[in-house]
């Protein structure tokens, strides 16, 4: 968020981004199936201390994408209050529509194991683009 505030925005920070939110999800993909299979439950206070975790990591890297997105679109194009409110407008709309996608259509039909493999494989995708 300082980057985007200082104007240093790159590509290369919002690929981090991106490519932590894609590690996050491919690394739960991967651990809870071993979790489940182990049969070992940790204590309630650690699951919610994980929890937490897990989403303060989530929603700080995805806050992170969107400033940084946001401050290298002002820096291709001139900021006028329509630009930005457009801006904001198609996140909120693509953020609306992925959660309602992934929550209707996604996990009841595939699952939260392929959910999470198809959220680390947007995200990479995300990622390759910002360099083409």
């Amino acid at each position: 968020v300082r980057l985007a505030a200082r104007g240093r925005a790159t590509p290369l920070a919002l690929a981090v981004c991106q490519g932590g939110l894609a590690g996050l999800a491919l690394l739960l993909a991967l651990a809870l199936p071993h979790l489940a299979a182990s049969g070992y439950l940790p204590p309630e206070l650690v699951l919610q201390v994980l929890y937490l975790v897990i989403l303060f990591s989530a929603g700080f890297a995805g806050g992170g994408v969107f400033s940084l997105a946001s401050s290298l679109w002002q820096k291709h194009r001139p900021a006028t209050a329509w630009r930005d409110g457009l801006f904001y407008a198609v996140d909120l709309l693509g953020a609306t529509l992925g959660s309602l996608g992934l929550s209707l259509v996604v996990l009841p039909v595939w699952g939260l194991l392929p959910a999470l493999f198809a959220v680390a494989l947007f995200q990479v995708w995300a990622m390759v683009l910002l360099f083409f």
